[in-house]
């Protein structure tokens, strides 16, 4: 997060940095870019909220690097700290309180003029761009920053710069290499002029009027990660020049040991005696002394990259190197911390931008079951009690909910090393998410495997099963299905109509609620995708095919589904009512689209397997209780000649295929035991079917689905 404060100071002191205009050079420079800090930076932009206006800007911003010689290196997060758990709470309750408030404002019907937030799949974008860029990429074990200022400690005088906002980057000791803020950078594509105000630590120590040596120190004072929790004495809120006047007073002192960084971090803050090691720690923090002792050099940019224990340790199976790679299709590894093995214990959150409510209210809740069994997949020790604590928003405040992760029929590491067959991965990936067989059987092949609609049918039928039994808080009338097949075809052909990818800055709430629930259901896909290692046995893609599959916007693209989905709400009272069939249909909602006899025919056919699911959704529900318990029965007796039995916090080694009907009980009967061991906030969503108001009066989705006919 940086030095609190600090940006804004700089913004005010204009005449700090050193003014560059970066052109071409024979001599090839080395660049390092702090990943997610310039993913956040770029995708707040105005004119970049969009995957497809971000892709283009990332796109071109690199090339235009690799036109003036520069060979990149980006610096991405890993694991979170758990030991940042109450500063991970602290940012998820004013996210909560942004997120909630843009959801208000939309239920109002309200214009959102600026729409703040980042979407996590642009994650899985900027890993797509930089593979096919070939822009060399480095997951970091932790927090990129400490990798970063690694790198340039070992690799003195060969960095030329790091870009990033992070305003920490100020302060760590570069030597001559720049640092390169993103807010101070100016970019014309069309005339290939960069321009940055660029800061090393002595121009800034010389604007701040202190040596450099102290600028640790400084941060401290002013406020860094560690200490700008902590209450100040003298009860500013200017604290940067509170700091730069204590310091600036205090130089001569400190150069001659007559004052100390503890007697001035005393009487600067208000700390114990307790607080002054990790204080002090975290002023030696910007300040890192080469260590080429583990590690290797990297081919590409011929610079050396440490290495430590827990890379190693992570990076020693197939699973490991894969989440490290460049290949990696996650979102983010913060989930995977099970397989580091350290803790037990592991802490997460989540969060959706949705009208301010209860957590029973929220698809959050609905949500639960996925992660409760994707937290199973990587339990790997059975006598091991795992527990996972997760951050979510409740009123008025989020709440802290304890649950243990489902049994499971296997593990990730036997998906990875090879002993669950790639059939029976798909059959459990697909029953995860409620789809029925007849759907799930046509993906079983992985020479013909169709990740576009697996992904598709995974996530619609799970949101449409949702909506159908009360779980979800949708209005039917506006949850249009044809806009989102029609949405998913579009995203597939590169000839996507023009009007509908530039952003339009207007969102109403029905259709962007249901872009969230959608987004965040698709990063679960795609996490699954990479446990179940479902990659490593589809074969003869080219690396075209590779990220047509593995970039979001082929599956999601906010502003061409909302656009489509209002075109839709403004054109279906128009149709006329001699109007039948899905070809002229789809010609009145959506007039400006160019609407092929093939982009018809495979609409019709998705449609129709979508229904599928709904209807095998429906028979699950109505299925006699009686008939449920002899089938569990049955599968109990099957079972118990072939497997040993295990308990909610283990997880089984089998590799036999767990029926969907009886590993629904077992989740049901385990999350009644956690919600009973972990108090009244560990609240679970009802079965399916028992609905929530058995009085509603809303519509059914298979009435959704059959409307043209009835029509």
């Amino acid at each position: 997060m940086g030095v609190h404060g600090f940006t804004g100071y700089i913004n005010k002191r204009s005449e700090l940095g050193i003014p560059l205009t970066i052109t071409h050079s024979d001599e090839k420079r080395i660049i390092g870019i702090d990943g997610l800090s310039f993913l956040y930076t770029i995708s707040e932009l105005e004119n970049y909220k969009t995957a497809r206006l971000f892709r283009e800007y990332c796109i071109k911003f690199f090339k235009l690097l690799q036109s003036f010689n520069f060979e990149i290196l980006v610096f991405v997060d890993g694991f979170s700290p758990v030991s940042k758990f109450k500063e991970h709470q602290a940012r998820f309750n004013n996210k909560w309180n942004r997120f909630s408030g843009y959801g208000d404002t939309l239920a109002k019907g309200q214009h959102l003029s600026n729409l703040n937030c980042f979407p996590k799949l642009f994650v899985c974008e900027f890993k797509s761009i930089c593979r096919e860029l070939d822009i060399e990429l480095r997951h970091s074990t932790e927090e990129a920053d400490d990798d970063i200022v690694e790198w340039v400690a070992d690799n003195p005088g060969i960095v030329h710069a790091i870009i990033s906002n992070d305003s920490d980057f100020y302060f760590y000791d570069f030597g001559n290499t720049y640092f390169f803020p993103i807010s101070k950078m100016k970019v014309d594509f069309e005339t290939s002029v960069f321009k940055v105000q660029a800061f090393t630590t002595t121009n800034l120590a010389e604007g701040l009027y202190f040596s450099p040596k102290y600028l640790g120190l400084f941060t401290a004072l002013a406020g860094n990660d560690t200490t700008k929790h902590y209450d100040h004495r003298k009860h500013t809120n200017n604290k940067v020049s509170v700091a730069i006047s204590i310091i600036s007073t205090n130089s001569k002192n400190l150069d001659e040991n007559t004052v100390t960084y503890e007697s001035l971090i005393k009487s600067t803050l208000k700390v114990t005696d307790n607080d002054i090691p990790k204080i002090l720690d975290s002023v030696a923090r910007y300040s890192v002394a080469s260590d080429k002792s583990k590690g290797g050099v990297d081919e590409r940019t011929a610079t050396f990259l440490r290495s430590s224990e827990r890379r190693e340790k992570v990076l020693a199976n197939k699973f490991g190197k894969y989440l490290f790679s460049r290949d990696s299709i996650v979102l983010y590894l913060c989930d995977y911390l099970f397989i580091d093995g350290d803790s037990s214990l592991y802490e997460t959150y989540q969060i959706i931008i949705e009208k301010k409510s209860h957590l029973k209210h929220s698809f959050l809740q609905c949500f639960k079951p996925i992660r409760t069994r994707f937290f199973g997949y990587l339990c790997t020790e059975k006598n091991k009690k795992y527990l996972v604590k997760e951050l979510l928003p409740d009123v008025p405040k989020a709440i802290t909910v304890m649950f243990q992760p489902t049994t499971t029929a296997f593990t990730y590491q036997e998906c990875w090393n090879g002993s669950v067959s790639f059939e029976t991965r798909i059959k459990e990936f697909a029953s995860i998410f409620g789809l029925c067989p007849t759907v799930t059987d046509k993906f079983l092949s992985p020479e013909k495997f169709d990740y576009f609609r697996f992904y598709l049918y995974n996530c619609l039928g799970f949101i449409l099963n949702l909506n159908d039994t009360n779980h979800l808080n949708i209005e039917l009338s506006n949850n249009c299905i044809d806009t989102i097949l029609l949405h998913f075809l579009l995203c597939k052909d590169t000839n996507t109509p023009k009007e509908m990818e530039k952003y339009k800055g207007t969102f109403y709430y029905e259709p962007f609620y249901f872009m969230e629930i959608y987004a965040k259901t698709l990063e679960q896909c795609y996490n699954f995708n990479a446990l179940f290692a479902l990659d490593k046995d589809i074969t003869g893609w080219t690396a075209s095919e590779r990220e047509r599959v593995t970039r979001p916007t082929n599956n999601l693209d906010r502003e061409i589904l909302h656009n489509l989905w209002v075109m839709k709400l403004k054109n279906e009272t128009t149709i006329p009512k001699t109007v039948t069939g899905d070809k002229e249909r789809l010609k009145h909602l959506f007039p400006t689209v160019t609407l092929s006899d093939d982009l018809l025919n495979e609409f019709v056919e998705i449609k129709a397997q979508l229904k599928a699911n709904i209807n095998y959704a429906n028979q699950q529900v109505t299925k006699p209780q009686q008939q449920q318990a002899v089938e569990a029965k049955s599968e109990d007796s099957e079972e118990s000649t072939t497997s040993t039995s295990t308990t909610t916090t283990t997880t089984s080694t089998s590799t036999k295929y767990i029926p969907p009907s009886k590993r629904n009980q077992s989740a049901n009967s385990n999350n009644n035991n956690n919600n009973k061991s972990t108090g009244k906030n560990s609240r679970i969503p009802d079965k399916r079917g028992n609905k929530q108001d058995q009085n509603t009066d809303k519509k059914s989705i298979m009435y959704l689905l059959d409307e043209e006919d009835q029509e």
